[in-house]
C-alpha cells in the first residue's frame, strides 16, 4: 500500500514528463514524415522535369543534321547513301549512343538503316509499329507549315524553317525505346524539298542499363530501376510513370529517395533514449527518497501512536479504580453536597474514559490495527440505543431528543454496529454539548441500493459555512474557545 501511495505521489510528474517526451517524439516523427514526403515529391518533380529537358537536348542535337540545306539535297532531292554514311552515322555515333537509326522517304518508306555503328536493313523499321503516331504527328505539322520556297538570289541569309519533331517512349520487342522523329528541312532555303513531303529521320535510344546509369548519375539518384508495370501505390520508393506507345502499361522509373527527416529522427534516437533514461533514473531516485522518507515518517508516527496507546492503557487502569471507588461511594449514605461531588467525580471519570477511548481508537487506526467487522445488525435498534444513551443528558439540559427512523430501517443491514454506534455517539454527544436550547435530532433515511443516510441535527451555535471544508481536516474545530 505504501508503494502505491508513493507511486501516486510521483505519478503526475512522471506522467507529465513521459507525456511531454511522447509528444516530442511523435512530433519529431510526424515532422520527419512530412519532410521526407516533401523531399520525395520534389525529387519526383525534378526527375520528371529533368527527363523532359534531356529529351529536348536529344532533339536539339538531331537538328544540325536535319535542318540543313545539304541534308535536303542528299536525302530528299536525291538519296546519297555515301553522304548518309559519312554524315548521319558518324555524327550520331559520336554524339549519342543510339541503337537504331532510320531514314524514311516522303512516302514513309524506310530507305536507310543503322544498328549502332553498323549498317542494318532499312526494313527493320517496320517492327517499330509504335513509332507510327510520331510519324503522323510530324506529317501533320509539315502539312500545316506548307511548302518552303527557294530563297531568291541576293536575298539576305536567314532561316526559312523551324524544327518539326516528335518524341515518345515506344515499346519494341519487349524493350522500351526513346524514339525521336525529325523532319528533314532546309535551313537557309538554298535548296527545297522536291515533293509535298520530305524525308524523316527516326532515331531510337534503348532504355537499358547504360541509359539508366546515365540518368542516375545526372540526377544523383540512388538505386534507379525501370520496369513496365502498374504504378505502385504507397511504398517507400519514389517513382514517376511514363506512357509507352504500343504498350498497355507505363514505364515506371523508381528509386530510393533521400530521407533527411528519417535520418534526423535516427540521429535523435540516441539523445531521446538518453533523456528517457535520465528521466527514469531521476524518477527512481525520487521514488527511493520518498519511500525512505515515508518509511521514516510511518515509523515515527507509529511510535507516537504506540506511545499514545500505551499511555491510554496506563491512564485507564487507575481511572477505572477511581470510577469504581466513586460508584461504590455513591451507594453509601451521603449528604446532598457529598452526593453532588461524587456525581461530578463519576461524570468526569466517564468523560475522561471516553476521551481515552477515542485517543486509543485514533492510535489503532493510524497503526493499522482497527478493522471493520462486517456483520448483520438491526439498524433501527442501533439508532434507538444511541438515543437511549443520550436521553438522560438531553433531559438534564432541557433539550428535546428527536429520533426519526425511516420504516425501511427497521430491518437487518450489513456493517459494523460497534463503529456505527461509536461515530453516532460522538456526533450526538458533541451536538448536546454545544446546544443550550432547542433540540437534537437523529434521522435515518434509505437512499436505495443498500445505502443509508444518517443525519444529526441540532439548534446549537453551528459554524460559518466558510469553515465547512476546514472542519473535516485533522484536528480541526469550529471555535477553539467553545471547547472548554
Amino acid at each position: 500500500m505504501r508503494r502505491e501511495s508513493e507511486f501516486r505521489l510521483l505519478a503526475p510528474l512522471i506522467g507529465l514528463a513521459l507525456g511531454a517526451m511522447a509528444v516530442f517524439v511523435a512530433s519529431l516523427l510526424i515532422w520527419a514524415s512530412h519532410v521526407d514526403r516533401d523531399v520525395r515529391k520534389q525529387e519526383e518533380d525534378l526527375v520528371r522535369r529533368g527527363l523532359a529537358a534531356s529529351i529536348n537536348e536529344i532533339e536539339r542535337s538531331i537538328l544540325p543534321e536535319t535542318n540543313w540545306d545539304e541534308a535536303v539535297a542528299n536525302l530528299d532531292n536525291r538519296f546519297d547513301p555515301a553522304w548518309a554514311e559519312a554524315n548521319l552515322n558518324d555524327y550520331f555515333a559520336q554524339n549519342m549512343d543510339f541503337e537504331q537509326l532510320f531514314v524514311l522517304d516522303g512516302d514513309n518508306r524506310p530507305i536507310y538503316g543503322r544498328f549502332h555503328k553498323d549498317a542494318a536493313p532499312a526494313a527493320n523499321y517496320r517492327h517499330f509499329s509504335g513509332a507510327a503516331p510520331l510519324i503522323a504527328a510530324v506529317r501533320h505539322a509539315e502539312a500545316e507549315r506548307g511548302q518552303i520556297g527557294q530563297r531568291p538570289a541576293g536575298a539576305p541569309r536567314q532561316l526559312v524553317s523551324h524544327a518539326i519533331q516528335a518524341s515518345d517512349f515506344v515499346m519494341h520487342d519487349g524493350k522500351v525505346y526513346l524514339v525521336s522523329a525529325t523532319l528533314v528541312q532546309p535551313d537557309f532555303g538554298l535548296v527545297t524539298p522536291k515533293g509535298d513531303f520530305a524525308p524523316i529521320i527516326v532515331m531510337a535510344l534503348q532504355m537499358d542499363a547504360a541509359a539508366l546509369s546515365k540518368l542516375q548519375e545526372r540526377f544523383q539518384l540512388n538505386g534507379l530501376k525501370a520496369a513496365i508495370a502498374v504504378p505502385p501505390i504507397g511504398g517507400s520508393r519514389a517513382h514517376i510513370s511514363l506512357p509507352v506507345s504500343g504498350g498497355d502499361k507505363p514505364l515506371v522509373l523508381s528509386w530510393s529517395p533521400k530521407t533527411p527527416g528519417a535520418d534526423l529522427a535516427r540521429a535523435a534516437a540516441l539523445p531521446v533514449a538518453l533523456v528517457l533514461l535520465a528521466f527514469g533514473l531521476v524518477g527512481f531516485v525520487m521514488i527511493d527518497r520518498i519511500r525512505r522518507a515515508a518509511n521514516q515518517f510511518v515509523a515515527s508516527h507509529r511510535t507516537q501512536s504506540q506511545f499514545l496507546a500505551n499511555m491510554s492503557h496506563e491512564i485507564r487502569t487507575p481511572l477505572n479504580g477511581v470510577n469504581a471507588i466513586a460508584a461504590a461511594l455513591g451507594r453509601t449514605s451521603l449528604s446532598p453536597a457529598q452526593a453532588e461531588m461524587v456525581g461530578i467525580i463519576q461524570g468526569s471519570g466517564e468523560t475522561l474514559e471516553r476521551v481515552l477511548s477515542d485517543v486509543l481508537d485514533v492510535s489503532h487506526m493510524e497503526t493499522g490495527v482497527v478493522k471493520v467487522d462486517r456483520q448483520p445488525f438491526h439498524l433501527g435498534d442501533t439508532i434507538r440505543s444511541v438515543g437511549a444513551l443520550a436521553a438522560a443528558r438531553a433531559h438534564d439540559k432541557g433539550l428535546d431528543l428527536i429520533i426519526d427512523i425511516d420504516p425501511a430501517a427497521e430491518a437487518a443491514v450489513a456493517g459494523d454496529a460497534v463503529r456505527v454506534k461509536q461515530i453516532l455517539t460522538n456526533l450526538v454527544s458533541n451536538a448536546l454539548k454545544f446546544t443550550s436550547e432547542g433540540y437534537v435530532a437523529i434521522a435515518v433515511r434509505a437512499e436505495g441500493q443498500g445505502r443509508w443516510r444518517i443525519d444529526v441535527q441540532d439548534t446549537g451555535v453551528g459554524f460559518d459555512p466558510a469553515d465547512k471544508h476546514r472542519l473535516f481536516g485533522r484536528f480541526q474545530q469550529g471555535d477553539g474557545s467553545a471547547t472548554r
